[in-house]
């Protein structure tokens, strides 16, 4: 299989203090994209208080160069050493941005952040076969 980079993302709240995360009572999500946090150090900061969501995503040019990539990935994440999640038909329906044909794909962790707590994400995004792509990676993931 071709192989993107794995991809490893500490994910630390913005305030120290106590010690837990929740699984509710999240007023907003906090989008946490593996992609960028893995090229600014493998780690970001959110803020507490808010439900943290993997944001993954993908474009090109062409729609069928997507397609064919949307059926060549399997993408999995790992939360905090859990279970591995099974993304890979978890992406959105192909929507045209001018000039990019998109996909996301999105995950409610059902993690709600509290002061000074990290949570990891282990990610991992793998093509079956080589595919075809002509693109401007990571406009999608603004």
């Amino acid at each position: 299989m071709f192989r993107k980079p794995l991809i490893i993302v500490a994910v630390v709240s913005a305030l120290a203090a106590s010690a837990a995360s929740s699984r509710a009572g999240a007023a907003s999500f906090s989008d946490v994209n593996p992609g960028f946090c893995a090229a600014f150090g493998g780690q970001t900061t959110r803020p507490a208080g808010t439900e943290l969501r993997l944001r993954l995503g993908e474009n090109s040019y062409t729609f069928g160069n997507l397609v064919a990539w949307l059926n060549a990935e399997t993408t999995t994440a790992s939360i905090n050493g859990g279970p591995v999640i099974d993304l890979t038909n978890n992406f959105n329906p192909i929507t045209f941005e001018d000039p990019f044909y998109v996909t996301r794909n999105f995950y409610d962790t059902g993690i709600v952040l509290q002061p000074g707590v990290s949570v990891s994400f282990v990610y991992d995004l793998e093509l079956s076969h080589q595919v075809a792509f002509a693109t401007n990676v990571g406009n999608v993931n603004r």
